[in-house]
């Protein structure tokens, strides 16, 4: 059973009476599942104020200009005015805004009243500010204050929770970890490659949103699923939603519906193969399936999933070879590089020392550092 309302907080246990109920051993119970909570309410007071403009400050942000004047707005609008304002602040999520005009006696004070009440802002909230910028009296000092009518009584995000992607699962996770904290963890799973993370800024209660692009893995994948139980705070939830489904490369779009470039390699001691005529600056995807007497086995992709070739600088030049002639001449001999990196090798560079190269040496030590036992002896 739950209790709807506007600020039911914790509501008594209810009782039951099994007087008139039969049977044998007849018992009913009744078990608390979550507590209720209360929304923080604050007021904000203006006094003989005919004119001019305020503003009000939370965490540390400070509203636009808001008109206060009885005999500028009324006070329907001016409501709708604070409620504005306020959400308009990165640190206030959702209010609910009243505003009453009233005469006050004795000595018809003019007084505007605005009721404002935090819905998703959760704790004991700090005391709205409210700053006099320009306020024109009518009638006697003009005045704005700021004060508080209910606390709020529930609590802000913390805690952990882990996230799982085909199978595997990341450990607990802080429920305001950063980033690349983030990016690290799930990189670590066998079945996520590359991924890129970008977090927002935290929210009214500490929550924030993670947005995690798939670098590595194509085509439309399903949903991460994040365990929550390990989260504090009012109800807290978490949720995974896709803002974009990928799409698989498109193997099929070449003539009668084949693959736009394939081939089927029969030796199988040379597990490789060149692909050569390509676009350069175009990105290729490559996919793998094995075959056997039976069939064909699923596909599997590249890692990474699609490169595109461009001009890159030769490979190191091979089997470089040094040999004396004569007492004043060496012969160098060496082979063409391995690749020559989409351009042709037009020259080499022959460089040569008086110096031997010397290794580079690096020592590891590994120590068991001793301890002294030492004891006390009080008299």
């Amino acid at each position: 059973m739950s209790f709807i309302g506007p600020d039911v907080g914790d509501m008594p246990a209810l009782s039951v009476d099994t007087d008139t109920l039969t049977g044998d051993g007849v018992v009913a119970a009744i078990a608390e599942t979550r507590k209720g909570t209360l929304r923080t309410v604050q007021k904000i007071v203006s006094t003989n104020v005919d004119n001019g403009t305020f503003t009000l400050t939370y965490g540390g942000q400070t509203t636009t200009s808001i008109y206060a004047g009885m005999n500028i707005t009324t006070d329907a609008n001016s409501a709708n005015d604070v409620k504005y304002r306020l959400e308009a602040l990165s640190t206030i999520g959702r209010v609910a805004t009243t505003c009453v005009d009233s005469i006050e006696y004795p000595g018809a004070n003019k007084v505007r009243t605005w009721t404002i009440t935090f819905e998703t802002n959760a704790g004991t909230l700090p005391t709205l500010i409210a700053n006099d910028i320009d306020l024109t009296p009518g009638g006697g000092g003009a005045t704005i204050v700021a004060s508080s009518l209910q606390s709020g009584t529930s609590s802000t995000v913390s805690g952990m929770y882990t996230v799982e992607f085909d199978g595997q699962k990341t450990g607990y996770l802080d429920s305001d970890i950063t980033a690349i904290k983030l990016k690290s963890a799930l990189e670590a799973l066998t079945s996520i490659g590359t991924v890129d993370v970008i977090r927002s800024d935290a929210d009214e209660n500490n929550g924030y949103t993670w947005t995690v692009t798939f670098l590595t893995e194509s085509g439309n994948r399903k949903n991460m699923v994040v365990d929550y139980k390990a989260l504090l705070g009012t109800a807290p939830t978490a949720q995974v939603a896709s803002t974009m489904q990928g799409v698989a490369p498109r193997f099929n779009q070449g003539v009668d519906a084949l693959p736009l470039g394939s081939t089927t390699l029969t030796d199988l001691t040379s597990l490789q193969h060149t692909i050569q005529g390509l676009r350069q600056g175009v990105a290729y995807y490559v996919r793998i399936s094995a075959t056997n007497a039976i069939g064909r086995s699923v596909f599997a992709e590249s890692t990474p999933s699609g490169l595109r070739p461009i001009v890159l600088p030769p490979t190191a030049p091979t089997n470089v070879g040094l040999s004396v002639i004569d007492g004043e001449t060496l012969r160098v001999s060496f082979s063409p590089p391995t690749r020559e990196g989409g351009s042709p090798v037009d020259q080499y560079r022959v460089e040569w020392h008086t110096e031997a190269l010397h290794d580079e040496i690096q020592v590891v030590r590994v120590l068991a550092p001793v301890l002294r036992h030492v004891q006390v002896v009080t008299s």
